[in-house]
């Protein structure tokens, strides 16, 4: 005779169950809230003996909506498995197990890129899979060859940059190992000259095309003694020409259109004249009334229409931008430094704290970088019934114009009321994340600035935790040491990027991801 022993378990506590048969072998139970329901079943009697069962039954809160949900998979070297997505559809309104997601365990390509003679050139390689197009794969092949990436079946797009000066980057759509080496070529040579506004040759500038999403850039040339250029491309008209002088020259860097002009015929880059540069090296700087002694500027200054591109017959504008980073000495005064005339912004790092940001008018004669003290900002983290989140960690990263200078960053920890103060830059924009370490509740993105002062209530989402299994396609075993991240499976932008929550599964390759509950108010 058998006997089957059932064991159900909901957020900790037992659930009774009833049989339905006098065995025992069917039975059921009473689901009241929603949830995961953990059911265990062991059978004993039988000659010989059975592996005890379990599993997982989720059930759904009715009111509540869904949200898609891409699951990021890194699986550690030693799995010799690539990174990779699945897209899982969440119920909301209660935690959600996903089952076992069986991932492509991959095999190793050899990456090999050729130029048109059959030699093995040394590149940078881009793959991205079409299956799921936010996992990418980086591999650098060299002239050798040798080197190999661990691929999901499937097919790839690949971005081709070779490291060679004479051969063209290139993307390969709908590619796959096993159709052998990538190939690259020269492209078409794009040639011009880039002038000053006097006429001049403007040497040491880097010329290079920047294209679509979908489009490889150029090869990178350096302006000759006599201000030319000639760069690689596999030419379309959707692309946007960058010229980058040297720094000392205090000329702008140039973002032009290329659409209209004839590239097989030599460009004319030329700086207008009305925009005197100007040389603020040695201007001291202050923030908060005080030097910034063996600190840094970063300046942001959008210049408008600076220059003009020609092909002798159209001719389209330039605008003009520096993102420069500047040290300022032990006295606070700024190193050597010239910039075109314009409006922007300058970020004073000096002693420890968020920094400054002051306002310029290069227009103008400017006797010193003056940058107001910071400013706090507080607030009050609570979870949606209004409840404080102790804990909470904070993190304010500067976005907008200064993003890409390293500015710093500022942090916070709630304390056991939930309140925090933290210290910002006046006339920065910052992306702030709180994030619960409990997991009590989800984490939350906010655009903030130090103007906001006291941010009253900040309300984190409710979590659902998402679990599953991950596993090797054909491997009746967990996988462990897998890196997962949630991301969002419907949104657009930077937010495609950024994390929902994280975690690792483990020896088992069990994982537990806590997410923004999908059915709660934005």
């Amino acid at each position: 005779m058998l006997t089957y022993s059932w064991s159900v378990r909901h957020r900790g506590a037992d659930v009774a169950t009833t049989r339905r048969t006098t065995d025992g072998r069917d039975v059921d139970f009473v689901a009241d809230q929603p949830g995961v329901y953990e059911v265990t079943l062991d059978v004993t009697g039988g000659s010989d003996a059975c592996p005890t069962w379990v599993g997982d039954k989720n059930v759904r809160d009715p009111g509540a909506m869904a949200g898609s949900l891409r699951l990021r998979f890194t699986p550690p070297a030693s799995a010799g498995a690539p990174t990779q997505e699945r897209l899982v559809v969440v119920p909301g309104g209660a935690d959600f197990a996903a089952g076992v997601l069986a991932i492509d365990p991959g095999e190793s390509w050899a990456i090999v890129v050729r130029d048109g003679g059959g030699a093995a050139v040394p590149a940078y390689v881009r793959l991205t899979s079409r299956a799921t197009p936010d996992a990418t794969i980086e591999v650098i092949t060299s002239a050798g060859g040798g080197e190999r990436a661990d691929l999901a079946t499937g097919r790839y797009d690949a971005l081709v940059i070779p490291l060679v000066d004479d051969l063209a980057p290139a993307v390969r759509t709908n590619w796959e190992p096993a159709l052998g080496a990538l190939q690259v070529a020269a492209g078409t040579t794009v040639a011009g000259t880039v002038h000053d506004a006097g006429g001049g040759p403007v040497v040491g500038a880097r010329v290079s095309i920047a294209g679509a999403s979908d489009l490889a850039p150029s090869t990178v040339a350096t302006t000759a003694a006599d201000g030319t250029f000639a760069i690689n491309w596999q030419a379309r008209a959707d692309a946007t020409l960058v010229v980058a002088p040297p720094i000392a020259t205090g000329l702008a860097r140039l973002t032009a259109p290329l659409a209209g002009l004839d590239l097989t015929t030599p460009l004319d880059v030329r700086y207008q004249a009305g925009h005197p540069v100007v040389d603020l090296g040695g201007v001291p700087v202050r923030a908060g009334g005080a030097l910034a002694a063996s600190g840094h500027v970063l300046f942001a200054l959008d210049l408008g229409v600076v220059a003009t591109v020609t092909d002798g017959v159209t001719a389209t504008m330039a605008e003009g931008h520096h993102r420069d980073r500047v040290a300022v000495d032990a006295a606070g005064r700024l190193a050597p430094y010239r910039a075109t005339a314009g409006s922007g912004r300058a970020f004073v790092i000096g002693a420890p704290g968020p920094g400054a940001v002051a306002l310029l008018d290069l227009a103008q004669p400017l006797s010193a970088i003056d940058a107001p003290a910071s400013a706090t900002l507080v607030g009050v983290t609570v979870d949606a019934a209004a409840a404080p989140v102790a804990g909470a960690r904070l993190t304010a990263t500067v976005d907008g114009d200064l993003a890409h200078l390293d500015a710093p960053t500022a942090t916070a920890v709630a304390g056991a009321d939930g309140r925090f103060t933290m210290a910002l830059a006046p006339g920065a924009t910052y992306q702030l994340a709180i994030v619960d370490p409990r997991a009590r509740v989800a984490a939350r993105r906010l655009a903030v600035s130090a103007i906001d002062g006291d941010l009253g209530l900040v309300t984190l989402p409710p979590a659902v935790r998402v679990r599953g299994t991950v596993r090797l396609v054909g491997q009746s075993v967990g996988l462990p040491d897998v890196g997962v991240t949630a991301l969002c499976g419907g949104c657009a932008g930077l937010d495609r990027t950024r994390p929902l929550g994280e975690a690792v599964s483990d020896v088992a390759g069990d994982f537990a991801v806590v997410v923004p509950d999908p059915s709660a108010p934005p």
